[in-house]
């Protein structure tokens, strides 16, 4: 109920019972017609017309209901009661609108809680029950064969076996869509935060830029005054002290700059691959980044890549956090190493995050990179995975999960082509 707004639910139930009256409608020609059922033919049609006195009531009048859960379980129970009525009065179990049963249940599976949808189907199975035992008890004894009671019984348990079917599916995929809808949101939420603290930087970069001047008109003007030998020692000591604090005011302000400013185009485009897994890294705390073993391979070749060739990758926001999350992740699970081994040639990149754990669980490992997929022995909420898996994607890189002998993998790879630069060789100085 929390993820649809009240005014889409109220239409949305205004539109069912508007289908369902024309099904109840039918359901009544189809007894009058089919099964012999004239007899109650005004009966009928009163009772279809009074029933939807509730569907009238929330089409012309929405502001004088509000549809909270409990109102619409109530108004879906009714509506299971009405059409048993009308079914039963158009011919019982025989007829075949009797399928007019599944839309509240399944309706109650979209919108309301797994309670409720329970209930539901625990009462739509006992009026279902009840048709069929009144179709055995109405026929006489000479028309009571074996088959007509077989094919009665077959049928309500048909119906009760669509109902819940039906419900159950419904359910299950509204949970999910909501999950990801959730998740979707989070996901935004942290990017939007992220987005928001580099504003900040920016901002702080400008405001010391703005105090730098009023700060070097202090300083002169203390400096001037110094000159004055007329002045007492202690006015001048006072004097140098405000030149100190005012040179220290200028390098902190100047710090802040330096830290705040947004990149220009080409840094920001292109990092070199090591100071995006060093920044990743540096995130974690400084215990278990003891943990970590980082090598970089040109082919089959390792090297340093601060004084050898490395690939560049574009500084996308978010592939330092994603990063970040794969570390975490397996730092949590491993014994005692986690090894990240990073892999370049002329045709992609790879970086693989291996730990000595106990590796993914079995049934969790195919749907890694969904909301809300965790193990039992972790204690958060599934996201982290979800969340570096997302901003990894959206930087176009391709993510498999594996387990191996002594622990679990990650990989992410990218075409080189799609997200890096070729090799940059880096001369040291002398």
């Amino acid at each position: 109920m929390q993820y649809i707004s009240r005014g889409a639910i109220t239409d949305a139930v205004v539109a069912f019972r508007w289908v369902m009256l024309l099904g109840q409608a039918m359901a009544i020609a189809t007894g009058a017609l089919a099964l012999a059922e004239r007899g109650n033919l005004l009966l009928l049609l009163a009772i279809l017309l009074l029933g939807h006195i509730p569907t009238l009531i929330l089409a012309l009048r929405p502001r004088l209901v509000s549809l909270n859960i409990l109102r619409l379980e109530a108004l879906f129970a009714y509506d299971l009661v009405h059409n048993a009525l009308i079914v039963w009065l158009a011919g019982g179990i025989f007829n075949p609108f009797l399928l007019l049963m599944i839309v509240p249940v399944t309706s109650a599976a979209i919108i309301c809680s797994l309670n409720a949808t329970m209930r539901l189907m625990a009462l739509a199975t006992i009026l279902v029950v009840a048709l069929g035992l009144h179709a055995f008890f109405y026929l006489g004894a000479e028309m009571r064969t074996e088959a007509l009671v077989t094919y009665i019984a077959m049928t309500a348990v048909a119906f009760i076996l669509a109902i819940s079917f039906a419900s159950l599916i419904a359910f299950r995929l509204t949970r999910e869509s909501r999950r990801l809808e959730n998740a979707a949101g989070m996901l935004r939420s942290m990017l939007e935060r992220e987005r928001g603290v580099a504003a900040l930087g920016a901002h702080a970069a400008a405001t010391a830029h703005e105090l730098g001047s009023p700060l070097s008109t202090i300083a002169v003007i203390a400096g001037e005054l110094a000159k004055d030998t007329r002045l007492p020692k202690e006015v001048l000591n006072d004097l140098q002290d405000l030149r100190d604090e005012t040179r220290r005011c200028r390098d902190i302000l100047g710090d802040l700059a330096r830290r705040g400013e947004l990149p220009g185009p080409e840094s920001q485009e292109q990092i070199p691959l090591h100071v995006t897994i060093d920044r990743a890294v540096h995130r974690v705390g400084e215990r278990d980044r003891n943990k970590l073993d980082i090598h970089y391979y040109d082919q089959d070749r390792e090297v340093d890549p601060q004084r050898e060739h490395a690939p560049f990758l574009r500084d996308i926001p978010g592939v330092t956090l994603a990063f970040k999350a794969f570390v975490e992740n397996a730092l949590r699970f491993a014994n005692k190493r986690v090894n990240i081994d990073c892999h370049w040639d002329d045709e992609k990149v790879t970086i693989a995050i291996r730990d000595d754990g106990p590796g993914f669980a079995k049934d969790i490992i195919d749907r890694l990179g969904e909301p809300f997929v965790k193990d039992q022995a972790s204690m958060g909420f599934g996201l982290g995975i979800f969340t570096a898996h997302a901003l990894l994607e959206r930087a176009g890189a391709k993510i498999n999960y594996a387990n191996r002998p002594g622990g679990a993998q990650v990989r992410i790879t990218w075409g080189r082509d799609a997200m890096t630069q070729h090799p940059v060789s880096f001369v040291p100085d002398a």
